[in-house]
């Protein structure tokens, strides 16, 4: 499980880093829809999973925001010099 939650969190860090909107709303739609056909094992755990998917995902979202700004600030200072 551990390495689903790795490959969303760096699928969300991609999208973020390249500032594709459309994607990560589409991976996001798909990440819930995966996680509430697993319907056989009860509703509510359903649920946690579309929730804790959409929310791994809106972590490396935001990581990939911020590693962006970071690189290009890095950059416009070095050229600063």
């Amino acid at each position: 499980m551990y390495w689903i939650g790795t490959g969303l969190l760096l699928l969300g860090a991609i999208c973020g880093a390249t500032l594709r909107l459309l994607t990560f709303v589409l991976v996001l739609m798909a990440a819930a829809a995966v996680s509430v056909a697993i319907w056989q094992n009860g509703p509510l755990q359903a649920f946690l999973f579309a929730g804790a998917a959409v929310t791994i995902l809106l972590i490396g979202y935001v990581l990939g925001i911020s590693m962006r700004a970071a690189v290009r600030a890095l950059r416009n200072a070095g050229g600063r010099r």
